[in-house]
């Protein structure tokens, strides 16, 4: 039993830590951001935009919405 108890208590020492570090992360991004200057700031901005493409995010739900509806609102092909 305190083998199981350490084990989930180190998964979720883990798990803090890694959320930890992602919040560090974006306040650092943040930080950065805010004491940028108006062209720097330009600069983040737009290498942001070419990094998320947001027209790929869409396609990529569209084709996931798509798969999980195996063709159930599929047109019928015969006409009534």
């Amino acid at each position: 039993m305190k083998s199981l108890i350490a084990r989930e208590a180190a998964d979720v020492k883990e798990g803090l830590d890694g959320l930890r570090d992602k919040l560090d992360a974006e306040l650092t991004k943040k930080e950065r951001e805010m004491e940028a200057s108006p062209a720097e700031r330009i600069e983040m901005l737009q290498d942001d935009m070419s990094t998320e493409n947001v027209f790929d995010r869409i396609e990529a739900d569209i084709d996931s919405r798509l798969s999980d509806d195996d063709g159930q609102n599929e047109p019928d092909d015969q006409v009534s």
